[in-house]
C-alpha cells in the first residue's frame, strides 16, 4: 500500500523520475480523470441541453408565472424567442407562420395590426351585431333532431369568428362544412401534441372551406385559431353553468334583452354579473390551463475557470433550451384558498376590500399577453346569452352530461329539439 501511495505521489509530482511500472500507472490514473471529466460533461450536457434530454419545470403562483411570462428587462425578440420555440408544434399541424410560433417582432407587429383591426371594425359595429349574428348563426344550426352541445356551440363560435372578424357571408356557412372545418382543427391540434405526423389532406380541406368563405386572406387560420380555439369552450362553460343556476341564467336574460356594457358589469342583489360569470369560468376553467416557454440553458460555472475554458465548455454545454410551464389553472384556483374549486361568480361581487373583477392570468401576462383581453369576454358573453335565449326548453332543450368539459370532455351533452 505504501509503494502505491508513493507512486501516486511521483505521479502527481511532474519533476520526479519514475519507472516503467510508475509511467503506466499514470497513464492509467490520467485514463480515469480525462474518462471521469468526459462522462460528467457529457451528462451535464444532457441534463441542460434540448430534446431528447428535455428538462420541464412547472411554476403555479402568480409569482413566479408574472416571472416566467414577464421577466424584467428581457429584449421582445427573447420573449418572442421563448414562445415560438414553444408552439413550433402548429407550424408542423397548420402551417401557420404568426407571431405565436414566430420570433421576429416584425411578425409580431403585423398579426397585432390584423386582429386591432379587425377587432376595431366589429367594436365600431357595436355589441348589438355581434349579438344579431350569433342569433343568426343559432337559428341557423339549432337541430330538427339532436345535435351535441360541443359541436353546436363550436359552430356557432366559429360562424361569429368567419362573419364578424374576417367578412364570410352568413348564408355561405352552411353546418355540415362548418363541423368538417371545426372537428378538423381540433383533431390537428390534438395530433400536434404527439408525434404522429398530421395528415396533410385533412388540412387542405380545411384550407379550402376558409378560401371559399374568406377568400381575401391567404392563411385565415391565423386569424381563426386564436379567435376560435379557446373562445367555443368559455361560451360552452357558461352556458352550462347557466343551465343550472338560474340566478345565473337571469343574469344572462338581463344582458340578451339590453347587451351594453353597462349591463355586461351590473350586479343585482342576489344576480351576479356576466362579467363576473365569464370571469369565474376563465379562472375555473382558463382555455389555456398551462402556457408553456421554452428557455435557453444557462449552466453555472466555477468562477475560478479562465475565461476561454469557460466560454468554451459554455458554447458545448448551453445548447439547446428545456421547457418552463405556467400552471394557470392551478395558480387561479390556489389564489382563493378552500373555495378556489368551487365556481361562485359572486365572489367578485363589489364590496369593501374587493373592487370587483379581478385580474386573471388566463390571457397570459405582459407584453404577450391576449390583444383581445377586454373583447373576449364582452363576446363570450353575448354568444352564451344568445344560446340559453333560444335553447330555453321550449323549442330546444339542453340535456346535461356527466361533467363539464374542457376541449373533449362533453359527453353527454346533447341540444335536442323539444318535439312536445
Amino acid at each position: 500500500m505504501a509503494g502505491t501511495e508513493a507512486c501516486a505521489l511521483r505521479i502527481l509530482d511532474g519533476n520526479a523520475p519514475y519507472s516503467k511500472t510508475e509511467a503506466s500507472f499514470r497513464a492509467l490514473y490520467f485514463s480515469f480523470v480525462v474518462v471521469g471529466i468526459f462522462l460528467a460533461i457529457t451528462w451535464l450536457r444532457k441534463r441542460f441541453s434540448g430534446s431528447p434530454y428535455v428538462r420541464k419545470v412547472c411554476w403555479s403562483t402568480e409569482a413566479e408565472i408574472s416571472a416566467l411570462l414577464d421577466p424584467p428587462q428581457t429584449p421582445i425578440d427573447q420573449l418572442l424567442a421563448a414562445r415560438a420555440i414553444a408552439n413550433e408544434r402548429l407550424i408542423h399541424a397548420f402551417d401557420i407562420h404568426s407571431t405565436f410560433v414566430s420570433a421576429d417582432p416584425l411578425v409580431r407587429k403585423s398579426t397585432r395590426n390584423q386582429a386591432s383591426l379587425v377587432i376595431a371594425a366589429a367594436n365600431r359595429r357595436g355589441m348589438e351585431d355581434l349579438q344579431k349574428v350569433a342569433s343568426t348563426a343559432i337559428h341557423q344550426y339549432l337541430p330538427s333532431q339532436s345535435i351535441p352541445f360541443d359541436t353546436f356551440v363550436q359552430a356557432v363560435t366559429f360562424h361569429l369568428v368567419a362573419v364578424s372578424l374576417l367578412g364570410a357571408a352568413s348564408e355561405s356557412l352552411v353546418l355540415a362544412d362548418v363541423i368538417t372545418v371545426t372537428n378538423g382543427i381540433n383533431t390537428l391540434w390534438q395530433l400536434s401534441k404527439t408525434s404522429s405526423p398530421p395528415p396533410r389532406a385533412l388540412l387542405d380541406e380545411i384550407n379550402f372551406h376558409l378560401s371559399r368563405w374568406i377568400p381575401d386572406r391567404t392563411n385565415s387560420l391565423e386569424l381563426v385559431i386564436p379567435a376560435w380555439e379557446g373562445m367555443w369552450r368559455v361560451i360552452a362553460t357558461a352556458v352550462a353553468h347557466a343551465a343550472s343556476d338560474e340566478t345565473i341564467s337571469r343574469a344572462f336574460t338581463t344582458f340578451h334583452i339590453s347587451p351594453t356594457e353597462a349591463q355586461f358589469r351590473a350586479f343585482e342583489a342576489d344576480c351576479p354579473s356576466v362579467e363576473a360569470v365569464i370571469t369565474e369560468v376563465l379562472r375555473l376553467y382558463p382555455p389555456s390551463r398551462h402556457i408553456t416557454r421554452a428557455i435557453p440553458n444557462v449552466f453555472p460555472l466555477p468562477s475560478f475557470l479562465p475565461r476561454s475554458i469557460a466560454g468554451m465548455l459554455r458554447s458545448w454545454l448551453e445548447r439547446g433550451s428545456h421547457i418552463e410551464v405556467a400552471d394557470i389553472e392551478t395558480a387561479q384556483r390556489i389564489g382563493y384558498g378552500e373555495t378556489g374549486g368551487t365556481f361562485d361568480p359572486m365572489r367578485y361581487r363589489p364590496s369593501e376590500g374587493n373592487d370587483g373583477c379581478p385580474k386573471i392570468l388566463a390571457f397570459s401576462k405582459g407584453r404577450l399577453s391576449c390583444l383581445a383581453s377586454n373583447w373576449a369576454p364582452q363576446v363570450a358573453a353575448i354568444v352564451s346569452a344568445a344560446i340559453l335565449h333560444q335553447v330555453d326548453g321550449r323549442g330546444h332543450k339542453l340535456l346535461s352530461g356527466p361533467r363539464i368539459g374542457g376541449r373533449e370532455g362533453w359527453v353527454g351533452w346533447v341540444i335536442e329539439h323539444n318535439a312536445s
